[in-house]
């Protein structure tokens, strides 16, 4: 069976937080597949939305969505 690797990188487009307990992000996120020799890629915009854990001093992703993009 022949091993397949993958690349993904993304950027944050719209750095947009909510407030000090609640927010979100949205990041254009890019796939790229080696198929053949060739390399296919896949667009997609995600968005996540974030609550604030005071506890751990850490933002946590309590939901997240992606949409393919053309």
């Amino acid at each position: 069976m022949r091993r397949r690797t993958c690349a993904v990188s993304s950027t944050r487009s719209t750095p947009a937080w909510g407030g000090p307990d609640l927010g979100y992000a949205v990041f254009d996120l890019i796939q790229a597949v080696p198929v053949n020799g060739k390399t296919e890629s896949t667009k997609a915009r995600i968005t996540a939305l974030v609550t604030y854990d005071a506890k751990s001093n850490h933002w946590r992703v309590f939901h997240w969505h992606a949409t393919l993009l053309p």
